[in-house]
Order: structure tokens, then C-alpha cells, then sequence
């Protein structure tokens, strides 16, 4: 009976391996870039191996702000972000300017992997900021859709803790498997403001997560442990 309990442990930790869930790529520094027409450019921690975050674009409307930056350490509710103690900036839609924003990812990685969740950290200040999320996926190897819509909470100011959205990507159209070698963009839009000075819209902490989808190696590896559970079951219960 040990033995059976023993090897079905076995089991059950390579099976929680494979579904664990990892940052694969997260957006938390924002530069200046006059070269660019606007001032937001940004740098990605790349947690997974082989992924990056390749190139990211926005209207000219969005800008960096100190007053933007998320201080919870967390993209979404996925811990991982600074705190803002380095990086002391998110982005803004300033006086209830509204913009989107797009991301793209790529998985050079050698592996698959089966994306779980588009996250960020947003908030507004005031009822006439740009109010209206949708998360879309509008380029690459994953089918273009909207994903979700909702519509972000308001902060009263003084402390940068923005709040969490995790956005599911397990049940989109097509899959959400990203395979080696392939790229998706992902878009964030951010609408419903209308023009009011000191109404603004915040947005930082912004990542991509997902399990690796393990080989059939170690599929084939984890079926024998199982099958030997069973065999070894059979024989004690005899």
C-alpha cells in the first residue's frame, strides 16, 4: 500500500509540474522616446526562456507617468512586478483622453506553450477618464478576437495600488496553445473618456502567462507511472 501511495505521489507532482503556470513576458518599465512621435516605449522581463517581448506601439494620446506606476508587485494578481521602488512609472490617458495599446510576444523557446492569461493593473481617477477595457488579440499566430470587456474601478488618489484583471485566455477561438517559433499581438484599448482636465486613466504591470505543454516523452513517462499504480494496486488488493 506505501509503494502504491509512493508512486502515485509520483504521479500526481510530474502531472502539477506541467501545469504550472509561469510569467512568460511582463511590461512594468516605461522610457521616454522622442524619436518616436510619443514619449512611452518599454522593456520586457522575459521569465520563460525563448520569450520576448518584441515590440509594443500606441497612440500618441498615452503617455509615461510617474502618478501611473503600480506599486502592488503583482501583474495582475500574478506576483512578479516591482514594487515601484525601481521602476516609479506606468503609463497614463491624461484629462479623459482615450488609446489603445498593442503587444506582441513570440515564443522562440524550443517548446509549445498554452497561454492562460492576459494581465494588468489599471485604474481611474475621476468618472470622465477612459473607463472602458477591452483586451483583443489582433495579429499573429492565435485567432484575431475580442477577447474580453469590462470597465476599471476608480481610485480616489494617494496610493498607487491599482486593481487586478486577469483576463482568461484558455476558452478563446482557435486555441491559445502558442507554438515555437510563433507570435501573437495582443491589443488593450481604453475608451468611454471624454475630455476633463485632471481625469485620467492608469495602466501598468501588463504581462502574459501560460503553462509549457510537456513532450510526448514525458506524457508517455507519466502514463507508465500510472499504469504501474494500477498494476501495483490490483496486486495488493488481491
Amino acid at each position: 500500500m506505501k509503494k502504491t501511495i509512493a508512486i502515485l505521489s509520483a504521479v500526481v507532482c510530474a502531472g502539477s509540474l506541467s501545469a504550472s503556470a509561469s510569467l512568460l513576458v511582463g511590461f512594468e518599465t516605461w522610457d521616454n522616446n522622442p524619436n518616436a512621435g510619443v514619449n512611452v516605449t518599454n522593456a520586457a522581463t522575459s521569465n520563460a526562456t525563448g520569450f520576448s517581448g518584441d515590440s509594443i506601439t500606441q497612440a500618441a494620446t498615452w503617455s509615461r507617468s510617474a502618478l501611473g506606476a503600480s506599486t502592488d508587485s503583482t501583474f495582475g494578481t500574478l506576483a512578479g512586478a516591482d514594487t515601484g521602488t525601481t521602476f516609479k512609472s506606468g503609463l497614463a490617458l491624461n484629462n479623459g483622453a482615450n488609446g489603445a495599446y498593442d503587444f506582441t510576444v513570440s515564443n522562440n523557446s524550443g517548446s509549445s506553450y498554452a497561454l492562460d492569461f492576459f494581465r494588468f493593473d489599471t485604474a481611474t481617477f475621476r468618472p470622465n477618464a477612459a473607463h472602458e477595457w477591452t483586451v483583443s488579440i489582433v495579429a499573429g499566430d492565435l485567432t484575431a478576437q475580442t477577447v474580453l470587456s469590462g470597465s476599471a474601478e476608480n481610485v480616489t488618489g494617494g496610493v498607487n495600488d491599482w486593481y487586478d484583471y486577469d483576463i482568461a485566455l484558455s476558452g478563446i477561438t482557435g486555441g491559445s496553445v502558442l507554438a515555437d517559433g510563433e507570435s501573437v499581438t495582443f491589443r488593450l484599448d481604453m475608451a468611454g473618456g471624454t475630455a476633463a482636465s485632471g481625469h485620467h486613466q492608469y495602466v501598468d504591470n501588463i504581462a502574459i502567462s501560460g503553462n509549457v505543454i510537456p513532450e510526448p516523452a514525458t506524457l508517455g513517462l507519466v502514463a507508465a507511472f500510472g499504469g504501474a499504480v494500477l498494476f501495483i494496486r490490483r496486486r495488493f488488493m488481491m
